[in-house]
């Protein structure tokens, strides 16, 4: 029986749209047995492997896709796109600079230029490639944004917090749903002022230390967080309706502070948790698979080897679920003696809890770490350990064992042990 190709592809897209990549996958392979020299079942094929995550076949098929049709208008941005998705920034580059001696006005190649210098922790060229492509598009979002991204890596936070602004317009953060005015840096003494949650639950913990700083200002400060927050925010949750003086976007507060980042030793609280006798440390290996540089943060857990394998302390697994509250967490956290943690959730919580807290940190990690130094401007009871080159994680978790052995021959083990 002969097979319509084109009705199988369309069956393909539609899998794909409805949010079952798999059954996307079969058909538009059984589309691309029956029509070999058609493109649109290969770039089909491209797009529901990367929405699986399989990122090096989905660049096969993107390359194919432009062997089969050299002019698509997308193929060669998701050819890039999946090539930094798998890590090959290398390849990512290359294939940036082919496409930008044919066609140096695209925005989108800019941007991905940008992401694989990024990648290979070259920010000062990720910087001038994004202002590049900003020449040719100024009111591309994306290019802002990841402008803004790079520019605060790199400590350039007057210019960096401005261009953050272009996190709504980008896509990154919703836009708000609220009439209240939104406020610009007047006097809050007796006003009441929302501050809006935006993106992950890591950015609201980093985000909340404006709060009491805002109190400090004589707001009355309430906070719209997520529900699994609320157990720590409950002296930020409005007990009653509220006509607000203000709003603000928690993560506009620098660049509406004009450049004021409060640094606590600690801003939340837990009452912590009865975890018995011993040295322990709670260990957090991995975060939230649906981030996109999950990946690149997350650490396999028998690389962990060196550190699991020692008696000399007791080990908490803290390995969070999504659908679970934080409130028990941040108590057991306020139980432990350390918290050893890749980039994640667990990482900002024992931060703003005050807990010593070791992050372990990817070659080119996010923004908020810039890219150098071994202390957080941020946390203050925090110590970075960082990979020396592209996803060493065996050589941080050396050092992170080593720090340990150091750490636990001090009589005195304290905060100031685990930061230095």
């Amino acid at each position: 029986m002969q097979v319509d190709a084109t009705n199988v592809e369309r069956s393909a897209r539609q899998a794909l749209d409805q949010g079952d990549p798999e059954r996307a996958v079969f058909l538009a392979r059984e589309a691309v047995r029956h029509a070999p020299g058609m493109w649109q079942p290969v770039h089909t094929l491209a797009l529901s492997f990367e929405k699986l995550q399989r990122y090096d076949v989905a660049a096969v098929c993107f390359r194919q896709t432009l062997q089969l049709c050299p002019g698509h208008p997308d193929a060669h941005v998701q050819l890039m796109g999946a090539l930094l998705r798998e890590g090959r920034a290398l390849d990512a580059e290359a294939e940036a600079y082919q496409r930008l001696r044919q066609h140096p006005y695209c925005t989108g190649t800019w941007c991905n230029l940008g992401l694989a210098l990024r990648q290979q922790r070259r920010t000062a060229e990720a910087i001038a490639a994004y202002r590049t492509g900003l020449q040719h598009a100024p009111q591309d979002a994306s290019l802002h944004w990841n402008l803004s991204l790079a520019l605060l890596a790199a400590g350039e936070f007057k210019e960096g917090w401005r261009e953050f602004e272009w996190r709504v317009a980008a896509g990154i953060s919703p836009a708000t749903m609220r009439d209240e005015p939104l406020w610009q840096g007047e006097p809050l003494e007796g006003k009441s002022l929302l501050l809006e949650t935006e993106q992950g639950l890591g950015d609201t913990i980093q985000f909340l230390r404006y709060a009491p700083w805002l109190e400090q200002q004589g707001a009355r400060v309430v906070v719209d967080c997520q529900l699994r927050l609320r157990p720590l925010c409950g002296r930020w949750l409005a007990q009653e309706p509220i006509d607000y003086d203000f709003r603000a976007p928690l993560m506009s507060l620098p660049l509406l502070t004009g450049g004021v980042v409060p640094c606590y030793d600690s801003y939340l609280e837990a009452r912590a948790a009865e975890l018995g006798e011993g040295f322990k440390i709670g260990l957090c290996w991995s975060g939230n698979p649906a981030n996109v540089n999950d990946r690149f943060r997350s650490i396999p857990f028998d690389l962990l080897s060196p550190l699991t394998a020692r008696n000399d302390v007791r080990w908490f697994l803290l390995d969070q679920k999504p659908g679970d509250t934080v409130g028990q967490l941040a108590s057991t956290l306020c139980g432990l003696d350390l918290v050893i943690s890749a980039d994640t959730m667990v990482a900002h919580l024992a931060g703003a809890l005050g807990r010593p807290v070791w992050t372990l940190l990817s070659y080119a990690p996010d923004w908020r770490w810039l890219d150098e130094g071994d202390s957080s401007s941020w946390y203050r009871t925090m110590r970075l350990f960082r990979q020396t080159s592209p996803g060493d994680w065996k050589g941080v978790i050396e050092r992170v064992s080593g720090a340990l052995s150091s750490a636990l021959a001090v009589k005195a083990f304290d905060r100031s042990d685990c930061v230095r």
